[in-house]
């Protein structure tokens, strides 16, 4: 990784690469990648089980068509590449009561699957924090980089939405996952490293300048977002697991006692974060009668 690292939300404007090759994949295989249901897609297409390259191409067309995770330019390459690693599966024996440390996308893929009942967990937010042990990985996007410290919205959106692929086929079928995410601003501003260091700079007891700073968000450049504009991660995030197949069953407000203070006059402060329940069919199992007893 570079000494310093500037995020710039450059959009490059990158077209559809329409050229095919023979190949045959399963309507549910191609379902979550390009975000419709396997029973749309099999009307569109008037296929039962498998679907080719140019059908693909006509459904990347449709209107209907949005993103999940991967970008349209690069679907018909995901989908190839992912062919090519399901011949070369590597199964690893995971040992209860362990901890185990590294790149979650490469540890989910050797999970056996159906053997996930919960997963808690809390990603990064986009470009607010430098967290400790930051590892750069090539995303299904093409972007290189840390989860966290992409260039766009987008990219992080798409980034957590990849895990959530991943995730899919190792939850069993009455499983939950219960996934925290905070939205983020689209503003210029330094990337810090810890809540205190924010709150020095605030009460102006920072003596660094910008360029001091070794990582930086700037705000132009994006292809729709204003300075200063809400990017609404958390809903587009739950949009897009939806699409992959997962229930949304809710969005769930985690008021905080004490968050951090915001210094803005043009808006109201925000003590929440939020929760996405999901899971893969309609009643996961889910203990009300505790929940009820839990203290508010």
């Amino acid at each position: 990784m570079s000494d310093y690292v500037d995020i710039k939300p450059i959009t490059p404007p990158i077209f559809l690469d329409k050229v095919t090759e023979d190949h045959d994949y399963l309507i549910e295989k191609v379902s979550p990648i390009i975000g419709m249901a396997t029973s749309f897609i099999r009307k569109a297409t008037g296929k039962k089980k498998l679907v080719n390259e140019k059908d693909i191409l006509f459904l990347l067309e449709l209107d209907a068509f949005t993103e999940t995770f991967v970008p349209r330019s690069k679907v018909l390459q995901f989908l190839r590449k992912q062919s090519k690693k399901e011949d070369k599966h590597e199964s690893f024996s995971f040992k209860p009561n362990t901890l185990y440390q590294g790149d979650a996308l490469d540890l989910i893929q050797k999970l056996d699957d159906h053997s996930i009942k919960c997963v808690v967990t809390s990603t990064p937010y986009w470009a607010m924090r430098i967290y400790d042990g930051n590892k750069e990985r090539e995303w299904a996007d093409g972007e290189i980089c840390p989860f966290g410290l992409e260039q766009t919205p987008e990219g992080f959106i798409r980034h957590a939405v990849e895990v959530l692929y991943y995730l899919l086929p190792k939850l069993d079928d009455e499983g939950s996952i219960w996934w925290n995410v905070m939205d983020s601003y689209n503003t210029r501003t330094q990337i810090r490293e810890s809540a205190s260091e924010a709150l020095s700079a605030m009460k102006g007891l920072d003596s660094r300048s910008w360029k001091d700073y070794k990582y930086k968000r700037y705000s132009s450049g994006h292809f729709y977002l204003k300075d200063g504009e809400q990017c609404q991660i958390p809903q587009r995030i739950a949009m897009r697991a939806s699409q992959l197949g997962y229930y949304l069953k809710s969005t769930i407000s985690w008021c905080k006692t004490a968050s951090m203070p915001e210094p803005q006059l043009s808006r109201v402060s925000r003590n929440v974060e939020y929760i996405l329940h999901l899971s893969k069919q309609r009643t996961p199992i889910f203990n009300k009668s505790i929940y009820l007893k839990l203290p508010p």
